[in-house]
């Protein structure tokens, strides 16, 4: 198998929820002590910047504006980056307030470890140890991360497992027998993509069923949400998940692509198509001979559940105050969008919604997403 290959089975999302270089960046923040050697300093960066009177370039006697091209930037990547700099400076105060280290060589093996994390994800997706570098490298690439911004996300990764210590209870039997079967018993490998009516159903699927293109290769050319997903035999998901691990077990045959399925979603109705790449037999492994592997599996998925409320809360509780005007009105947008989805999940509200995240429905202005019950 090609790398070309190993890259359209690997999933993109686990790996970028927590993923940086091992390298670690310390960010300048209220409360906090300056940065660590592999980043610049304030006093660096301030001497090297181009005051802002001053062009940033001269381009054939051109000059181009120093504070408009910073205006630029903020316009096209602010928000993007100041919610991960948000982020990560709000893991960072709630390490020190609990007297955890967020600098120093001990933090540093803690990102190492979250980077180690990080690769045997991939090694569980198929991918030789040889390749995960490169195969890393090449989504993040495809995905638009930046080295500093991967390092901010294991930085923050690793600063919310320390958090978590002492706070997980210990795998029980129940969890460890269903995930063995997840992980060893019968699955299916599916690629769903998303569209925003029914007309647009109508042009992918003569893409991939008339004209033999790739689900993924379809996805890209029209600019469309793609996602490959692993489904077990006893998962439990609430729909849509449910509605695909139907087709995919009883309904569809390897290489076929479903009918488009409508759902209902805070952000607007969607349609789904399914195709069905693999299925997956079951394993002939007793749990004895992979008890531990599994225990350490089940631990690591209780953490970082553990992890994801515990920064939403941080989120939640942060009083966030912007000078910046361009920034200001974008977060206040998002803002508003998230008080409205809150909203519409409420109990008893116009959409009320069954607690979960939805990894397929179009991506909101909001970190998560929430499924309504059918």
């Amino acid at each position: 198998m090609n790398k070309a290959q190993l890259l359209k089975r690997v999933s993109i999302a686990g790996i970028l929820a927590a993923c940086t270089m091992a390298t670690t960046v310390r960010l300048w923040a209220e409360g906090t002590s300056g940065p660590a050697p592999a980043a610049p300093t304030a006093s660096e960066v301030t001497a090297t910047a181009p005051a802002g009177e001053q062009p940033i370039a001269v381009v054939n006697g051109h000059e181009i504006n120093n504070k408009k091209f910073n205006a630029l930037l903020m316009q096209v990547a602010g928000l993007r980056v100041f919610q991960e700099v948000l982020d990560l400076v709000l893991v960072q105060q709630a390490c020190t307030q609990a007297g955890i280290p967020v600098e120093g060589e001990e933090f540093r093996k803690h990102v190492q470890e979250e980077l180690d994390r990080t690769l045997e994800g991939l090694g569980a997706q198929g991918i030789p140890e040889k390749d995960r570098g490169a195969v890393l490298a090449k989504l993040l690439q495809e995905k638009g991360v930046t080295e500093v911004e991967f390092q901010m996300g294991l930085q923050r990764a690793a600063g919310l497992r320390q958090l978590a210590k002492g706070r997980i209870d210990k795998p029980t039997d129940k969890e460890i027998q269903e995930a063995f079967v997840a992980q060893y018993g019968e699955k299916v490998q599916i690629e769903v993509l998303t569209v925003k009516s029914i007309e647009d159903a109508a042009k992918v699927r003569q893409a991939i069923v008339e004209k033999g293109e790739e689900p993924r290769a379809v996805a890209q050319a029209r600019q469309i949400p793609w996602q490959a997903l692993t489904i077990s035999s006893n998962n439990a998901d609430p729909k849509p998940i449910a509605d695909f691990k139907k087709l995919a077990f009883t309904e569809l045959k390897e290489k076929q692509l479903s009918a488009a399925i409508p759902f209902t979603a805070p952000q607007g109705d969607v349609w789904y198509l399914v195709y069905l790449d693999k299925k997956i037999p079951k394993q002939d492994v007793l749990l004895p001979a992979v008890q531990k592997k599994v225990e350490e599996a089940v631990q690591n998925m209780k953490e970082t559940n553990w992890m994801n409320q515990q920064l939403n809360q941080l989120r939640t509780m942060a009083n966030v105050k912007i000078n910046d005007p361009i920034l200001s009105n974008q977060f206040a947008a998002i803002e508003a969008a998230m008080q409205r989805q809150r909203a519409a999940t409420q109990p008893g509200g116009a959409n009320a919604t069954q607690p979960g995240a939805n990894p397929l429905a179009p991506p909101p202005a909001a970190p998560a997403t929430t499924m309504p019950k059918k």
